[in-house]
């Protein structure tokens, strides 16, 4: 006689989740017979072998669609759908390392906050040579700033600390509004963190290190900033990698 073995049994077994089994067995991968006393499902030896099939198959990745079929394909059917699974499989690899590569990008932004929290008006330049205007509502430019936030600057008036102008960084004028370009001409400049109020951004403290600088005996001028990361602090602040000029 046929040794027969309970759900609860497989799952055990084959370390699946009773709710995985159910759903096979809903999708029809596998056809399950029934304890007619009860209802209950029941697995036979044969069942344990297909089993065994699918849960190998399913490690690789296969689709659960292609799962349903794989009993009635050939040897050239098998190798087609091997095939198509593993670009699917290169193509989340590629996927996942772009994720990972934005993890260690946001991990730095953050390292950096906290170096310019400890080191104060180092002599710096501005790491990118165009800031153009960022229009909301133009596709590429919110493509730009969705593929990499730190693209995002702002440049504050030394006349008016609260006019506020915002843009994206970029490596030519062409066919760009330019808000500022950095100067053929050497100019000295104080790195040091912007911190913003994404509420009020009119609220910052660049005030702050003007002062410091004016304190120092410097004459400050235009303030240009990359974007870093927001976190919170009491309240949400926006956190920038600022460049003010001196003289």
């Amino acid at each position: 006689m046929e040794e027969h073995y309970s759900i609860k049994e497989i799952s055990d077994l084959f370390n699946i989740p009773k709710s995985t089994l159910r759903y096979w067995d809903a999708e029809k991968l596998i056809q399950i017979e029934r304890n007619p006393e009860n209802g209950y499902r029941i697995y036979t030896e044969t069942q344990l072998i297909e089993l065994t099939d699918i849960q190998f198959y399913r490690s690789l990745n296969v689709p659960i669609q292609q799962l349903k079929k794989i009993t009635t394909f050939d040897a050239s059917s098998l190798s087609g759908v091997l095939i198509e699974t593993e670009l699917s499989v290169t193509n989340e690899i590629e996927r996942l390392r772009n994720v990972q590569l934005g993890i260690r990008t946001r991990l730095k932004k953050i390292e950096l906050v906290k170096y310019l929290q400890k080191q104060l008006y180092q002599d710096s330049q501005p790491d990118f040579d165009f800031m153009i205007h960022l229009d909301i509502a133009d596709k590429e430019s919110v493509t730009t700033y969705l593929a990499d936030p730190s693209s995002f600057l702002l440049k504050i008036n030394s006349a008016s600390n609260s006019e506020i102008e915002y843009g994206l960084a970029s490596t030519n004028q062409k066919n760009q509004d330019v808000l500022w370009q950095k100067s053929k001409e050497t100019k000295c400049f104080k790195e040091c963190l912007l911190k913003v109020s994404i509420q009020e951004p009119a609220i910052h403290n660049l005030q702050e290190h003007l002062n410091a600088l004016t304190s120092l005996g410097y004459t400050t001028g235009h303030t240009v900033a990359r974007y870093l990361v927001s976190f919170a602090e009491e309240e949400r602040f926006d956190y920038y990698h600022a460049w003010i000029e001196v003289r």
